[in-house]
């Protein structure tokens, strides 16, 4: 197997014996220069290597993976993307938005399958013309929960807050996550200053950092909203909170929800996008309507007034999160759609 793509800011390197990492200068922003390059390397990859497969994740390197190969129709390597989020919508501008979907249903003809990782993608796939109920498939998200799944669901660990100076019964919420508009963190902090008692645990960065602390500061609350920057123990971050918040505009698939779950905490989401397929409503976790602080700040009160009620609420999201996102059912998944693209036996 050959993989091909770049390591941003904060994220791990791909290690395995069995995979030959390439490394191509893909960038988020759109750069004429660095995309071409990009592009070019690819296609001597494709002709390199000559893959049966060519599986796609994420904006710029599902357009450029998709237009690389000029292998006629007959001969050229079987296509795959996979929509990891609801990008077509609410990420960017109007116009913006609606160019991202005409330059999608124009790759669609270059694409063979697509993966959706939640029912709601695929729906929006298809009201956006972006291939059909036989084209795509949907195949939740994998991931390895084991540093997650053995923490104690009873009491909250307090290593967390003696990093941060608390009290060991001070309430603790907090949220996982890149700093961007679409995450709508203000909304929280705005539920932040009902709630005088608790303190909330930001671990994430992103362009929005300056402006939320700025934010934070003008509503007075700053000494109790800890932004801690991106963290690679995030075992103890949720180890160490009471409820874990979520409150974005929209979401694909949110792994901070899957990881919360699987670390016994109890979650608040808002009801926007693939959030619904990870929590169910009363049952593992609480759902809210986006951007609602009030509301927020009501069912946040309620649920840390009630114990019995967060512990039932983490056992639940535990065990939907290991039955439903382990990352050896995505391996199986997709070894299934590999060899029926290929038509092999599936048995």
């Amino acid at each position: 197997m050959l993989a091909a793509g770049n390591v941003g800011p904060n994220e791990g390197e791909l290690v395995d014996p069995e995979v030959s990492v390439t490394k191509v200068p893909l960038v988020r922003p759109i750069d004429p220069r660095d995309d071409l390059i990009a592009l070019t390397k690819i296609r001597r990859l494709i002709d390199s290597y000559n893959p049966s497969i060519i599986h796609t994740h994420m904006a710029k390197a599902g357009t450029l993976g998709r237009i690389a190969p000029l292998t006629k129709a007959s001969s050229r390597p079987k296509t795959v993307h996979t929509f990891h989020g609801h990008v077509l919508e609410g990420y960017f501008s109007n116009l913006k938005s609606n160019m991202f979907r005409y330059i999608e249903r124009q790759l669609a003809r270059r694409t063979d399958l697509f993966i959706a990782v939640s029912q709601e993608i695929k729906d929006q796939l298809i009201d956006y013309g972006i291939g059909d109920e036989a084209k795509i498939r949907v195949v939740p998200l994998g991931i390895d929960l084991s540093a997650y799944s053995q923490l104690d669901i009873a009491s909250r660990d307090q290593s967390l807050a003696k990093e941060l100076g608390l009290g060991p019964h001070t309430p603790l919420l907090g949220m996982v996550g890149r700093l961007v508009p679409i995450k709508d963190i203000p909304t929280a902090l705005r539920a932040l200053t009902y709630l005088e008692d608790c303190h909330l645990v930001i671990a994430g960065d992103g362009e929005s950092r300056a402006s939320l602390e700025s934010l934070a500061r003008s509503m007075s609350i700053l000494d109790r909203v800890h932004f801690l920057g991106f963290r690679d123990d995030l075992a103890n971050i949720y180890a160490g909170l009471d409820v874990v918040l979520l409150t974005s505009l929209n979401e694909g698939t949110p792994v901070s929800l899957i990881e919360a779950q699987a670390a016994g905490k109890p979650v608040i989401a808002s009801r926007v996008g693939g959030v619904t397929s990870v929590i169910e409503h009363d049952k593992t976790g609480l759902l809210v309507e986006p951007a609602d602080s009030d509301g927020l700040a009501i069912v946040i009160r309620q649920l840390l007034n009630n114990k019995t009620q967060r512990e039932l609420y983490g056992r639940a999201g535990r065990e939907k999160s290991l039955a439903h996102f382990a990352e050896t059912r995505l391996v199986e998944d997709i070894t299934r759609i590999y060899l029926e693209l290929l038509g092999k036996d599936l048995t």
